[in-house]
C-alpha cells in the first residue's frame, strides 16, 4: 500500500493460495481486490476505513472454482463500474471417474442482488482424453482439443484482458489466451495413450469477443496478423505501447535455454502494433536489447521515467539461478510499424 512519504507497507490477505488470476472490482460504493487460486477457494477484500474486510462470499459461486485460470471484470465505459465478470470454465465428462473435460471455456457472469446467473457461454470441444506425464514427471492426464485440423494438448483458457478500441468507433475487446502444447514430433495423438510434456512445445493461441454497448460478448476472427502462437507466456498487455492512442498488445513471453525456447530473444516480449485499420501487426524486436543472463528470463513494457516513450524491462524468473537482476532499457524512440 503506497504512502504520503512515497514509500509503500506490504498488507498480507486471506489464506496462502497458488494464486493466478487477481481483478480489482470496482463497485457504486465499494472497491475489491479479488484472488483466485488453484489451491482454495476465490479470496476477495474491501478496503473500508483504514482496513481491509472479507468479502468472499460475495464472491464465491457454483463456477468461481474456474476463475483460477482467469476472470475479468467487464465495466461501464461511462461509470467505470464492474456489470459483469467472464471467467474460465470447463466442463468435466460425467461417465468417467478420472479427471477428463468434455469442454474447455469462457462464461460471462451477472450478479442480481446475491445470485450469480450466466449470461452467456463460449465453449471449445475436447477431442478425447490422454495420459500425460509433466514436466515435474508427475502422472495425470490432459485433453486434446482439434483448432483448424491440428491437434493441441490442453487448451484451457488461462489470461485476459479487455482492449479498448482497435479503432475510433469499434467495440471494446475481451481477449482470452489459450494455453495449450503441441507434440515436438508431429505425431497424431490418439485416446488413452501416454504422452510426456518434455515432449512438447508450449502454444499460446489468442481469442477475441467483442463487447457490446450491454456488456454481451461476440466472438470474432483474431486481427492479430503474424500471430506468434509457438511461444510460452503467462501475462500480456492490451495497452497502448507507442503514445498514438490506439491499443496495442504484448506478449510477455519467457525465454527458457533448459527447454532450448527464445533463446535469442534473450527474455524479449512479442509485440503486435495497432495499424490504426482494425489489424495488430507483429513487429520486428531484433533491434531491442536482450538480457544475456543464461537463466528464465521474462519482461515488461512501462515507462519507467516518465518521458513518455514506453521503456522495456528484462529480469529473471528465479534470482537462485542468476538471472534475478532487473535491467531497465530506457528506449529513446517509440516503437513503430515499419
Amino acid at each position: 500500500m503506497s504512502q504520503p512519504d512515497g514509500g509503500y507497507r506490504v498488507v498480507r490477505l486471506g489464506v496462502k493460495n497458488w494464486n493466478h488470476s487477481v481483478e480489482v472490482v470496482k463497485n457504486v460504493n465499494s472497491t475489491d481486490v479479488v484472488f483466485a487460486g488453484f489451491v482454495r477457494a476465490i479470496q476477495a477484500f474491501r478496503y473500508s476505513n483504514g482496513n481491509f474486510i472479507d468479502v468472499s462470499s460475495e464472491y464465491t459461486n457454483q463456477y468461481s472454482g474456474s476463475w483460477a485460470g482467469t476472470f475479468r471484470a467487464i465495466v461501464d465505459p461511462i461509470t467505470g463500474l464492474a456489470t459483469r465478470i467472464a471467467g474460465a470454465g470447463s466442463h468435466q465428462n460425467t461417465d468417467s471417474n478420472i479427471y477428463s473435460l468434455s469442454e474447455w471455456g469462457i462464461r460471462l457472469f451477472e450478479k442480481n442482488s446475491s445470485v450469480w446467473t450466466v449470461v452467456q457461454e463460449f465453449w471449445q470441444k475436447v477431442s478425447f482424453t490422454v495420459n500425460w506425464i509433466s514436466w515435474q514427471l508427475t502422472a495425470g492426464t490432459n485433453s486434446v482439443v482439434t483448432i483448424n485440423g491440428k491437434q493441441y494438448f490442453g487448451g484451457g483458457y488461462d489470461e485476459t484482458c479487455v482492449m479498448p478500441s482497435l479503432n475510433a468507433n469499434g467495440p471494446r475487446l475481451l481477449i482470452a489466451k489459450m494455453g495449450a502444447a503441441q507434440d515436438t514430433k508431429g505425431k497424431t495423438l490418439v485416446a488413452g495413450q501416454t504422452y510426456s510434456e518434455q515432449e512438447a512445445t508450449p502454444v499460446n493461441i489468442y481469442n477475441f469477443f467483442e463487447i457490446d454497448s450491454m456488456g454481451n460478448l461476440k466472438q470474432i476472427t483474431s486481427p492479430i496478423i503474424n500471430e506468434e502462437t509457438q511461444s510460452n507466456f503467462n501475462f500480456f498487455d492490451c495497452k497502448d505501447i507507442n503514445n498514438d492512442g490506439f491499443p496495442d498488445l504484448v506478449s510477455y513471453a519467457f525465454t527458457r535455454p533448459g527447454f532450448n525456447e527464445r533463446v535469442a530473444e534473450g527474455g524479449k516480449p512479442t509485440i503486435y502494433i495497432n495499424n490504426k485499420l482494425g489489424k495488430l501487426v507483429k513487429v520486428d524486436i531484433g533491434y531491442l536489447p536482450k538480457n544475456t543472463a543464461q537463466s528464465e528470463l521474462q519482461s515488461n513494457m512501462t515507462d519507467a521515467n516518465g518521458d513518455g516513450i514506453i521503456d522495456l524491462l528484462l529480469y529473471g524468473s528465479t534470482t537462485h539461478a542468476g538471472g534475478g537482476e532487473i535491467k531497465i532499457n530506457l528506449l529513446k524512440s517509440k516503437i513503430q510499424l515499419p
